[in-house]
């Protein structure tokens, strides 16, 4: 599935520099609705409400022509026309050599893009030119700037461009496979617009699968939309509220995970219609709709809901405008509506740092707008510990086990100096928190050089054109939104961590008190 931002944190398509004439781009759109009102299974799968449109900054996109209403269906499309990694073998040989080599599924569904039956053809070719994920970059860009904006987000960009190296150099020794570059773009476009399906069967994993879906991927990403996390502390609108609130939901109520697997804003393969089914979702701050009140007194229910109001009130006036719901409501309705006619849907893809989302798909939101995913990993004995920031942006959550690594980490110094004592003496012994606050410290120092060297290269002689260069981007207008990505990740992830580092003096003080 392609991620997008909303058009106040969008780029352009990432086909913007081999974008169709709009009588091609109208015939393609067309095409595309036909072939999914040709589906027997599902004639009625494109709500006539909605228009394939180009948005100036996204890329394509799905536009009303009519008011929707929250919780109304916006696209359903029917099973004959996803695929997973099963169909794609199945329909595809390429991708059935690919599958028998027991490659990845999104390397499976990558095959299936090169090697698509005519009957997709529509499909195929309203994918884009270009994605600008990590697949498409030269190595020199990842290693010199995306290292030391994230070490998480440069581990994950590490990883998937050396995958994506090999996966290239194998899909293309396929017999009556393209080269090398078209399998490049296969491997991209796929990274950027395949989703897992809840509600249908798992995989080998036990995860849901992956799949294409056609259409339904035209949606673009809003991160005010519920998360659509599932682990029990982010049940959609419980991250949208600061962590009183939170508590609030944990002590009284439960999550109700089924209502969660098919909320809306989210794509969900509802066996009843034999289809992947979107319904169109709102701002809720208060909502109750997604937690298990069953059992529960009205009473206790009612000041829940006022209680959560409050909290939400509170938070939206330390954001200021940055809380405002960034769709409008339908015209004339009765404050149930979403969108009005004109207006572009969206869906969530729940919560995605910035770092992720600029590798994966290509973008990176502003910090203000992915306050949800406002988060940053950072590795430890090896091991990967994710600091986030609640959405009033106070302090850092600290996650579960770092401060164990580290004291791990201390009695392995202690240990060293021990074995190899230092020609001045005897050191004081190393303390895990001691060792926790300079992790978070080189982090800190890291990020801010890393923004400081950035806008000194934007001023040399070369500026903009040699960091495009180090990336392999010849689109001015790309290269110029690649930069202001880099400095949106660059600033997520140290303030981040400056949260993460007055969380530490917090937790320093409680257990001085205590002593």
């Amino acid at each position: 599935m392609r991620h997008h931002r909303p058009a106040a944190a969008s780029h352009p398509s990432a086909a913007a520099s081999s974008r169709e004439t709009a009588s091609e781009e109208n015939a393609l759109n067309d095409a595309l609705v036909a072939f999914m009102r040709s589906a027997n299974d599902a004639p009625e799968g494109v709500s006539p409400k909605l228009t394939v449109a180009r948005d100036v900054r996204n890329g394509r996109c799905l536009r009303t022509n009519a008011p929707i209403g929250k919780g109304e269906k916006i696209v359903l499309c029917p099973r004959s026309l996803v695929i997973t990694e099963e169909d794609a073998a199945r329909i595809s040989p390429l991708a059935r050599k690919t599958k028998s080599d027991n490659r990845p599924a999104w390397h499976v569904l990558s095959a299936f893009i090169l090697d698509a039956p005519d009957s997709f053809k529509p499909y195929i070719d309203t994918l884009p030119k270009k994605t600008n994920n990590v697949c498409e970059w030269n190595r020199e860009g990842l290693d010199k700037w995306v290292k030391r904006a994230s070490p998480a987000t440069y581990q994950l960009a590490d990883s998937l461009w050396r995958e994506t190296q090999e996966a290239a150099n194998f899909l293309s020794s396929l017999e009556g496979a393209p080269d090398k570059e078209r399998c490049k773009w296969a491997l991209s476009t796929t990274l950027s617009r395949m989703a897992r399906l809840t509600g249908m069967p798992p995989d080998s994993e036990g995860l849901a699968p992956l799949a294409l879906v056609p259409y339904a991927d035209c949606l673009n990403h809003d991160a005010s939309l519920p998360s659509g996390d599932r682990d029990g502390r982010r049940v959609t609108l419980s991250s949208r509220l600061p962590s009183q609130a939170r508590g609030v939901l944990q002590t009284i109520l439960k999550p109700n995970r089924d209502a969660a697997a098919v909320e809306l804003g989210h794509l969900h393969f509802d066996e009843g219609e034999n289809a992947v089914v979107v319904k169109a979702a709102s701002f809720e701050p208060t909502s109750l709709e997604f937690w298990n009140t069953s059992g529960i007194d009205p009473r206790v229910q009612n000041a829940t809901g006022k209680v959560l109001e409050v909290l939400f009130n509170r938070r939206k006036s330390a954001l200021g405008e940055l809380e405002q719901p960034s769709v409008e409501r339908a015209s004339g309705d009765d404050g149930d509506g979403t969108y009005k006619a004109g207006d572009e849907v969206f869906v969530s893809y729940g919560t995605r740092a910035s770092g992720d989302l600029l590798t994966t798909y290509g973008f990176a939101p502003t910090h203000e707008s992915n306050a949800f995913g406002a988060r940053a990993g950072l590795f430890v004995d090896g091991e990967l510990f994710t600091f986030d920031i609640n959405p009033r942006g106070d302090v850092a959550e600290i996650p579960v086990g770092f401060l164990e690594a580290c004291d791990t980490v201390a009695t392995e110094i202690n240990a060293a100096r021990r074995a190899n004592p230092p020609p001045e003496g005897p050191l004081a012994p190393a303390v895990g928190l001691d060792v926790a606050r300079a992790l978070i410290e080189d982090v800190v120092e890291e990020a801010l050089r890393g923004e400081v060297d950035l806008e000194a290269a934007l001023e040399s002689e070369e500026g903009i054109t040699a960091i495009a260069d180090e990336f392999g981007i010849a689109n001015e207008e790309e290269a110029q939104f690649l930069v202001e990505d880099l400095r949106r990740v660059f600033e997520s992830e140290s303030r981040v961590w400056q949260r993460a580092q007055t969380a530490l003096a917090i937790y320093s003080r409680s257990m001085a008190s205590k002593k």
